[in-house]
């Protein structure tokens, strides 16, 4: 087995531990290498070290003979271990309680973990989620200039929708705007058509056909924004209503 780096082979020696609930020790560690053996005197031993022939890690000597009692007080269940268990959980219910991550361990592992040490690995996994999303939306505004600069006209406008669509001389359908928003209300439709109004010159709307899926919010927004605008519904939504 090999590893891109120490860090991973250290995080997968460590749910080995837990979900075989063995307890190990480091025997020896620098940065070319790191050695386990078991707590208890086991004849267990885990080397990983440098890969010569290709870059990062493998396992060099492994020999998995336990005869040790289970233990449920694991130390490589080290916060940064518990962090990578949880992180999608985390990242898909923010509002997942310490108190339910602990007994997800004690069911998955039969691990005893205090709710002190729970609530900094559940700190520690928002502080990472938070770092990586304001990572992606830092990333926006370079997009949206890289847009400007390569597309002369182009409006871009970043506010923390779905699309419009033209039609061209063949027929053919393009996007002619597109949002991403929380969800689709009167809101966020409004603030969406009157950007495309702004952008397009559309004044109220007189002369302008718009063909939509008869979505509450957009229809609102239409008669607010566009208000001589003609608004007819695709008919395949009307089938399907």
């Amino acid at each position: 087995m090999s590893f891109k780096d120490l860090d991973e082979a250290k995080r997968v020696v460590s749910y080995y531990a837990v979900s075989n609930k063995k307890g190990l020790k480091v025997d020896h560690s620098d940065s070319h290498r790191v050695r386990y053996k078991c707590d208890s005197g086991c004849p267990f031993v885990c080397l990983i070290s440098e890969d010569n022939k290709n870059q990062g890690f493998k396992i060099k000597t492994l020999h998995l003979e336990h005869n040790c009692q289970p233990t449920f007080k694991n130390r490589r269940a080290t916060q940064q271990a518990l962090a990578h268990y949880f992180k999608n959980k985390v990242q898909n219910n923010p509002k997942y309680k310490v108190k339910d991550m602990r007994q997800d361990l004690d069911v998955q592992f039969s691990l005893n973990i205090s709710a002190s040490k729970m609530k900094r690995v559940k700190r520690l996994i928002l502080e990472k989620l938070e770092g990586s999303y304001l990572d992606d939306f830092n990333r926006l505004e370079a997009y949206a200039q890289e847009l400007r600069d390569s597309n002369p006209g182009t409006n871009v406008v970043i506010n923390i929708s779905k699309e419009a669509l033209e039609q061209d001389s063949q027929k053919h359908f393009y996007p002619l705007a597109w949002a991403v928003v929380d969800r689709e209300t009167s809101r966020t439709w409004k603030w969406f058509i009157q950007l495309l109004r702004n952008s397009l010159e559309l004044a109220d709307g007189e002369g302008l056909t718009l063909m939509s899926d008869m979505q509450k919010g957009l229809i609102d927004a239409v008669t607010h924004v566009l208000p001589k605008a003609h608004h007819r519904w695709c008919v395949r939504h009307i089938e399907a209503n």
